[in-house]
Parts: C-alpha cells; sequence; structure tokens
C-alpha cells in the first residue's frame, strides 16, 4: 500500500505525519530530474523525481520560524503550504498556486520562469482592493467579461503580494471573503484543446449527428448570419474556407496570424461555413454567404508541446468582446 506524506516543518525541523493512501501515487513528473519551484510566499522549493510514487522533496522556507505543510496526495502532485497563507487558500488565493507539480508541469520553474502568471479580481469596495502596484505586478490585458485582469508577479516580490492580499483580506468582512464582490487571485492556468480527425469520412458524420441535411431541407441556410469560432485558429489556405472569413484574430500571443496548427478549428470553421470543395460537396456546410469569424484562443499541437509559448487561462475571457 502507498503512503501520501505530510510533513509540517517548523523551521528546519518536522514532525512527520503519515496517512495511507488506497492507490500507489502516479509518477507525474518525468523521472530523474529535478526541479526548484519559488512560490509567492518566497519559499524555494527542490523536487527530485523518481520512477514511481511520490518524489523527493525540500524546502527553504522564506521565513526560518514559520510553518510549512508539505504533501504527496494520490494524485501524485506535491503541494506546499506555508501557514502564513493556510487561512487564504480558497476565499483569496487559488490552491494552484501552492501545488509544485501542477506549477512545474505548467512551465513555472524557476528555470523556466521568474514571473507567475495570475488572474487578479478586484474588491467592488475601493479599501478592500490589492494595492498592485506595490506588490509588482503588471497587468498584461484586461478581462472586464469576468471583472478581473491578467497579470504577471515577479516571483522575488511575490511576498510583496502576499502581504498586499493579506491586508486587503484583513479589511474584507467575513461573510464577503470568497464572493464576487472580494478580491481574489487566481493562476492563469495553461490550456490545451483535443483534437479529432480532420478528413473527409471522419466530417460527413458529423453533418448527419448535427442534422445539418434536415435544416437545409426546411431552408434554413444560414444566408446573413455571422458565426465567431472560438477555438484554435483556421487553415485559411483550405479550400473549403476560401471567401469564407469575414475576421480573424489571435488571443495566444501578441501580433498572432490565427493559423491553426491543431486541426480542430479548421475543423469547426469547416463545419459551419466550409464550400465543401475539397470533399466535392460531401462535407459542405449549407450554402452560407461568408461570414465566419475565427479566433484561435486554444494551445495548438505543436504550441502545446512548449509551456513558453502555450496559452492560458486569461485568453478566452477576452474573446466575447472581440466577437461582438
Amino acid at each position: 500500500m502507498a503512503v501520501v506524506l505530510t510533513v509540517t516543518l517548523s523551521g528546519f525541523g518536522g514532525a512527520l505525519r503519515q496517512a495511507p493512501a488506497t492507490a500507489a501515487a502516479p509518477a507525474v513528473l518525468p523521472s530523474g530530474h529535478t526541479y526548484t519551484v519559488t512560490l509567492l510566499t518566497g519559499d524555494v522549493v527542490t523536487v527530485r523525481t523518481r520512477a514511481t510514487g511520490c518524489p523527493a522533496v525540500t524546502v527553504r522556507p522564506a521565513d526560518p520560524h514559520g510553518v510549512l505543510d508539505r504533501s504527496c496526495g494520490p494524485d501524485g502532485h506535491v503541494r506546499v503550504v506555508p501557514g502564513k497563507v493556510a487561512g487564504l487558500i480558497g476565499p483569496v488565493l487559488d490552491a494552484s498556486l501552492f501545488d509544485v507539480t501542477t506549477l512545474i508541469l505548467e512551465g513555472h520553474d524557476d528555470a523556466r520562469s521568474q514571473e507567475l502568471p495570475l488572474i487578479v479580481r478586484q474588491a467592488a469596495q475601493p479599501d478592500q482592493r490589492l494595492a498592485a502596484p506595490a506588490a509588482g505586478l503588471r497587468v498584461t490585458r484586461s478581462l472586464p467579461s469576468i471583472a478581473a485582469v491578467a497579470a504577471r508577479q515577479p516571483k522575488a516580490k511575490g511576498p510583496d503580494l502576499i502581504r498586499a492580499l493579506s491586508a486587503a483580506a484583513a479589511r474584507t468582512p467575513a461573510a464577503t471573503r470568497g464572493t464576487a464582490a472580494s478580491t481574489r487571485v487566481w493562476l492563469d492556468h495553461r490550456v490545451r484543446a483535443t483534437a479529432q480527425s480532420t478528413s473527409a469520412a471522419a466530417l460527413d458524420p458529423n453533418l448527419g449527428q448535427i442534422r445539418a441535411p434536415q435544416a437545409w431541407a426546411a431552408g434554413y441556410t444560414g444566408q446573413g448570419v455571422k458565426v465567431a469560432v472560438l477555438d484554435t485558429g483556421a487553415d485559411f489556405t483550405h479550400p473549403d474556407l476560401q471567401g469564407r472569413i469575414a475576421a480573424r484574430a489571435d488571443f495566444t500571443v501578441e501580433d498572432g496570424d490565427a493559423a491553426d496548427r491543431h486541426g480542430h478549428g479548421t475543423h469547426v470553421a469547416a463545419t459551419i461555413a466550409g464550400s465543401g470543395v475539397a470533399s466535392e460537396g460531401s462535407a459542405a456546410a449549407s450554402p452560407p454567404a461568408p461570414g465566419c469569424w475565427s479566433a484561435r484562443c486554444s494551445a495548438t499541437a505543436a504550441r502545446a508541446r512548449t509551456h513558453r509559448s502555450s496559452p492560458v487561462w486569461s485568453g478566452p475571457p477576452s474573446v466575447p468582446t472581440w466577437s461582438t
């Protein structure tokens, strides 16, 4: 039976608490690697992976006299929670910010990133808001649809952000904390799209599943309707989409080309507005006028392999404003 380890550290010492797990913890990270991750609190976590089970973990605490809770769960994820922020996790801070395995998987270990991507929502009451500039927080995108911003937080100034959040939380009534009216901070997770085959053979059954032939027979042609496809972009050279794309935008990188290197966005755009030229009509949509707006707001197959270029949660919330 596997053992899930939870260690409470006070300074550099520690008392070990063990709890049995129902299944062996999987090795989530590649074996034989060492990663160093600096948390927002300034605590530095070193992870040495193994072929099976939980990795070896050591922590250099920011506060030698502080308390740390270190654990490896049944999912194989290492989590390190400093006592000073334990009460903030959930109502104020996203727990993912202290999931060391997630941070490594998303490319936020110290070797690859000196900043953390965040989504920050300020409180409704001015006196309960975070003093962002003082914490070194750099806003990169406004997300009005969720009343928040995407931002980058230098790890070196992470403790400043924690102090500012703690102060804001102290000014927030208990009944308000954790609600939509309070200040909250999330990890801006990287996202990845899944794909299906884009061959004509795979597209034909889909048209039947959405009852497209019945809609065409009833006279619904899509004439004059504009559809915003928020997906992995589109292959703008595809014969089926020639003259069918009215606008394009890329929400994954600055000045991106919105080109689809994954396939899913092209699939969806062609299902909605494709001419069927490439399949000699067997995979055509209805005969609509051009009116498909294509936006890339998810990872492509090639881009998903590199953490630094994979898009994040904060991309999709900015799309509705563009598409309307």
